[in-house]
């Protein structure tokens, strides 16, 4: 009778324990819950209308008439987009976060729809910049509302919900994925379902909290008073090699599965779900971790994880093993948005904050232009495969430059630095 008792008990604490390690380390405000709220329905809009490029590329490239090397090259010119989010950052850093937040998700929901009119590779382009610039315009300014508003020890987590939400946004988008195996030009029915989106606009102008914040170099694009200039190409080195090797492996996935394995969209979506969202445990995983363990530790576990994942997927051919590939590198992205998203907030001043992560952003940008224009050289010459884990080693070198970063995890009102050299 003891025995029978225990194992109910014991089942409960161990469940208890599970279910800890995704769970916030501290309880959310009221204030807080209605914040995230927010922000998580604004995060679906985001994933959603942004995934379609990546998702579509199969059935877009060929109705296009482009090469794999050509769809490589537009999609580095439409990087250029998140170039022009700075004017955005300005607007945030100068005049208050909520209004260019809003503008840049009303931006990002047309351009994405009107990718789906568009009849050649330029208007494509154009449509795929502007979409490119609404998205960073509110990944950016999104994570410094969240950073900002929420308590110190949630403000990974906080994130870790946002990325989330954008993830699950993405996911509906690759569930939209099946129409475009209806006809050669379908794929432009799932661009023109984006245009829902608007209804959030008007419920978001309204309930967004509104708090200037002004600074004395508002007039300047760039920004002034940068304390620590070595921590920001530090961060900027980092993002670039991240970006470098992620942009050609997450632009060419659903090309290694369609085009290049054979599957239908329906049955690259599925498998795509199947590790996606079972990777999707990083988001929370990540946030406990980067709110308790570190946000620079965090990150590089992230990094590693969808630098293996992501270059596996490409070398694999089994169902079994593409869907843990799939994990892997969802679980290390994942882990990385709260990990990189709170590290990168925390290393800048709120006065210049927006702008100085938009630059460390539009050097990323700058690395993910440098991938896929490596790519759309080398693919022809050494294949996908080849090409992609080659990148991988620009991830390498962006660990090294997150392991030289200093640690920022605030408990209360301190911080904690452990970089020897304070950087």
């Amino acid at each position: 009778m003891v025995g029978r008792r225990h194992g109910p008990v014991l089942f409960r604490r161990m469940f208890r324990r599970l279910v800890s390690v995704v769970m916030p380390i501290e309880q959310f405000s009221r204030e807080d819950r209605r914040l995230v709220f927010l922000m998580w329905t604004a995060g679906i809009v985001q994933g959603y209308a942004a995934a379609h490029a990546v998702n579509t590329e199969p059935f877009a490239r060929l109705s296009l008439s482009l090469s794999t090397s050509e769809m490589s090259r537009l999609f580095s010119i439409t990087r250029i987009g998140a170039l022009v989010a700075v004017g955005f950052a300005w607007w945030g850093d100068g005049h208050g976060r909520r209004r260019p937040f809003l503008a840049g998700l009303t931006a990002l929901v047309l351009a994405s729809a009107a990718t789906g009119l568009t009849q050649n590779a330029a208007q494509y382009g154009a449509a795929q910049t502007l979409t490119r610039m609404g998205a960073t315009a509110t990944g950016v300014l999104g994570a410094v509302i969240l950073v900002e508003a929420v308590s110190v020890r949630v403000r990974a987590y906080a994130l870790s919900l946002y990325g989330a939400a954008a993830s699950f946004g993405a996911g509906l988008a690759t569930m939209a994925l099946p129409i475009s195996d209806i006809g050669p030009d379908a794929w432009r029915w799932v661009f023109g379902s984006t245009v829902v989106g608007l209804m959030l606009v008007p419920v978001l102008a309204r309930r967004l909290p509104t708090a200037p914040h002004t600074s004395s170099s508002a007039g300047n694009p760039w920004f002034s008073g940068l304390e620590h200039p070595g921590r920001f190409w530090l961060l900027a080195g980092a993002s670039f090699g991240i970006a470098a090797f992620s942009a050609l492996a997450v632009s060419f996935s659903f090309e290694r599965l369609v085009n290049d394995l054979g599957w239908s969209g329906t049955q690259a979506a599925a498998v795509s779900l199947a590790g996606g969202t079972l990777g999707g445990i990083g988001f929370f995983t990540g946030g406990r971790m980067a709110d308790g363990w570190g946000r620079r530790p965090t990150a590089m576990v992230g990094v590693i994880c969808g630098l293996v994942g992501g270059v596996a997927l490409f070398w694999v051919t089994s169902i079994p093993w593409i869907i843990s590939a799939i994990f892997v590198s969802a679980f290390g992205s994942f882990t990385l948005v709260p990990a990189l998203g709170t590290l990168r907030n925390e290393l800048f001043a709120e006065s210049i904050r927006s702008r100085a992560v938009t630059w460390v952003n539009n050097v990323a940008v700058i690395g993910s232009v440098t991938g896929l224009s490596i790519g759309a050289v080398a693919i022809e010459r050494y294949g996908l495969a080849r090409t992609i884990t080659g990148l991988g080693t620009m991830s390498l070198v962006a660990i090294v430059f997150l392991a030289l970063l200093p640690e920022t995890l605030q408990i209360g009102q301190t911080v904690r630095v452990t970089d020897p050299r304070q950087a």
